[in-house]
């Protein structure tokens, strides 16, 4: 699926909410929706180079708490690890 796609489709779940009559009413949430995405990215990239820095004894503190990070709320996981 596109980048485009994913974009309308969210925009699509966005009008059927009460309230949202027009673009410039959901641009905030689409805008907030991607950049938590790429923050969640974002950290996910430091994580893989923590696990290098260990060697040079240098920790990795999470900019996200676990309970906001985006594989938790936005593609929550089944026990057995599936999406």
């Amino acid at each position: 699926m596109s980048l485009q796609q994913k974009i309308d489709r969210i925009t699509d779940i966005l009008r059927r909410d009460d309230g949202i009559s027009g673009a410039m009413h959901y641009t905030e949430q689409t805008s907030w929706i991607l950049f938590l995405k790429f923050l969640d990215d974002y950290e996910a990239e430091k994580a893989e180079k923590a696990d290098e820095a260990i060697l040079s004894g240098i920790d990795y503190i999470p900019v996200l708490d676990e309970e906001y990070r985006w594989s938790n709320w936005a593609c929550p996981k089944t026990p057995d690890g599936k999406p």
